[in-house]
């Protein structure tokens, strides 16, 4: 790393370590310490901040404005990654704000802030409580990163989300209103849970380790008929992909994965998202987003299906399109890259992306930062 980025300070709101490469967490109250680069310790007992930290990589995200390093990027996470509630964060926002987002959250007639803190976890897995619920949680950590960071929206910005993040992405650079944006995500988050409900049982698996184009050898392998779907649906990085499928050709599937010792897991969804197994969903969310307004902005937005830069004229048909295609996820990346975007942060819970972003650049010999806000999601009491 290059020593210009070693004088930057950052006080955090919440950190948290992962312990013996397992998932305990513990959290320290942002006045507990202090830390500047490179970190050696922080003013607490029992352990240090260097163990936690690869180049500009940290799982929890600056208390007051910061510098950034190149262009920012803004990455919204995708469904799935729901393990912490989003009560404490509202809490940090204001009033009027947090009464826009009261229609959203009873939209389904369920008390959507109770689900998601005590599920339950058949209720939280559907579709179209899941991709509600990581919507709102997105739009609430980008209005904390706002508040906390006026200035970083002054600047070139440049927007991407997974999946259903993309439309987090699109609402919150402002090419769509609420009212609208929160719509769509209902129409379809509702669509794709009753595409699940009226297709052939299905899923997904996460496969590690192996190029894309040996697991598509893998794919090819398995025995299925043509009306069983078996297809890579994400392209996360190089080495990081999924797959969605029916049940029977998914199985046979992990049997040779197992078979071969090729690290894989299955994925806590409802269904083979980004593939056919979604075309129903395509004919409705096109008549709907037909005379959905659209407006201008500054923002740079790359689409799920292509990694394009979306524009007014493709983001109607593109975005209905990702939701039965795969996500070209690490190419929008590699693009971001290219356009000098060397400060990521993922918005939303989880830390799915700022993960695969660590993996991807951790070796590199630029100034690059990398941060996630899934701190907001912590009650840090």
């Amino acid at each position: 790393m290059k020593k210009g980025l070693l004088k930057q300070q950052f006080t955090f709101d919440c950190v948290v370590f992962l312990r013996n490469k397992g998932f305990s967490i513990k959290i320290y109250k942002p006045e507990d310490f202090h830390v500047s680069y490179p970190p050696k310790k922080i003013r607490i007992t029992e352990t240090a901040l260097a163990g936690e930290r690869l180049l500009g990589f940290y799982k929890t995200f600056p208390k007051s404005e910061f510098n950034a390093i190149g262009k920012i990027g803004l990455l919204f996470s995708g469904q799935g990654n729901l393990k912490f509630g989003i009560k404490l964060a509202l809490k940090k926002l204001g009033k009027s704000f947090r009464n826009s987002l009261d229609r959203a959250f009873n939209a389904y007639g369920l008390d959507l802030l109770e689900v998601s803190e005590k599920g339950p976890a058949d209720v939280l897995k559907r579709a179209d409580v899941n991709q509600t619920l990581t919507f709102l949680s997105s739009i609430v950590a980008h209005e904390l990163l706002k508040n906390s960071n006026p200035k970083m929206f002054n600047c070139e910005v440049h927007y991407a989300g997974l999946s259903v993040g993309e439309c987090s992405a699109a609402y919150c650079m402002g090419l769509l209103d609420f009212e609208h944006a929160s719509e769509f995500i209902n129409k379809r988050a509702t669509l794709m849970q009753k595409a699940v409900e009226d297709g052939p049982s299905s899923g997904m698996i996460a496969v590690l380790g192996i190029s894309r184009n040996r697991l598509q050898e893998y794919i090819n392998m398995v025995d299925r008929t043509q009306l069983e779907v078996l297809s890579i649906s994400n392209h996360l990085s190089s080495t990081s992909n999924t797959v969605s499928g029916c049940v029977r050709p998914l199985n046979a599937l992990m049997e040779i994965l197992k078979d071969d010792q090729v690290i894989f897991r299955k994925m806590d969804v409802a269904a083979g998202f980004h593939s056919s197994l979604m075309e129903a969903v395509v004919p409705e969310l096109e008549k709907y987003l037909k005379d959905v307004p659209l407006k201008p902005s500054k923002g740079i937005l790359y689409h799920n299906l292509d990694a394009s830069v979306v524009t007014l004229e493709s983001f109607k048909e593109k975005i209905v399109k990702q939701t039965c295609s795969p996500v070209k996820w690490d190419t929008i990346i590699d693009e971001m890259w290219s356009a000098g975007v060397r400060t990521f942060i993922e918005i939303g819970p989880g830390q799915v992306l700022f993960n695969l972003l660590k993996r991807k650049y951790s070796n590199t010999s630029e100034e690059i930062l990398v941060l996630c806000t899934d701190c907001f999601f912590f009650d840090a009491q």
